[in-house]
């Protein structure tokens, strides 16, 4: 089985309905969830282009999936999280934008932020001692063909080429658009932005656990461990 460590907004939230009856499946029931209508898009158009982000269930990246070493195990990780999340407090993130991101629809942040930017950097750094090395067709995904020696040398040290100054906080929310009509690329940005438009201001109060039960199978939202300040209960399933 394979771990991530995401963000998320908390299951039931306003945040986390919307997401999640974007991609067409809740990762926390495991159940699909019923897409917005898009007016230029076929339903068999709008399921296929969410395809890949749905697989992995609505979050943000902060610890991208990895096997646990051989030595570690399932607690020794849950208590590394339950540090990390006590080493840092809660925090608002600036208001999301939706924008076109290597070829793909991303929510972003319209700002930078020194919280989000810590917490992403211990998420990687803490955590990189219970990570066992890629295998192979992991290690061939991340560094395809013509990768540049920098990247390759931030996956083999890191497992991930998106870390640190490279780290990139997005939602994903479509897979690759290559060709796709134009057209339809718009009214797939201007569905996102009415979809996600009114909601309140996202909060960080957890770090989320996600689980790949099978090789290729759907990620589900196994934990939660709230950061400091949260005034609840740690962790939260």
């Amino acid at each position: 089985m394979r771990q991530a460590v995401y963000f998320a907004p908390p299951p039931g939230s306003p945040w986390w309905e919307a997401g999640s009856s974007w991609l067409g499946r809740c990762a926390a029931s495991g159940q699909l969830a019923v897409q917005p209508p898009i007016a230029a898009l076929t339903r068999e158009e709008q399921w296929s282009v969410t395809a890949a982000p749905r697989r992995y269930g609505w979050h943000a990246t902060l610890k991208a999936p990895f096997r646990l070493a051989a030595a570690c195990t399932l607690p020794d990780l849950q208590r590394a999280l339950r540090q990390l999340g006590q080493n840092h407090p809660v925090f608002d993130l600036p208001p999301l934008q939706v924008v076109q991101l290597d070829g793909f629809l991303a929510l972003v942040p319209g700002g930078a932020n020194v919280r989000l930017q810590a917490l992403a950097d211990c998420c990687v750094r803490d955590l990189q001692a219970l990570a066992a090395p890629l295998d192979a067709v992991t290690l061939a995904r991340r560094c395809p063909p013509g990768t540049t020696d920098d990247v390759r040398a931030r996956v083999m040290a890191w497992s991930y080429a998106h870390v640190f100054d490279h780290f990139r906080f997005h939602f994903t929310l479509c897979g690759p658009l290559t060709g796709m009509p134009p057209e339809k690329i718009t009214a797939l940005r201007h569905a996102a932005e009415e979809h996600f438009g009114d909601l309140p201001v996202l909060r960080a109060e957890r770090l989320w656990r996600f689980e790949e039960p099978s090789p290729g199978g759907d990620f589900l939202l196994r934990e939660g461990y709230l950061l400091r300040g949260s005034g609840h209960a740690d962790p939260v399933a």
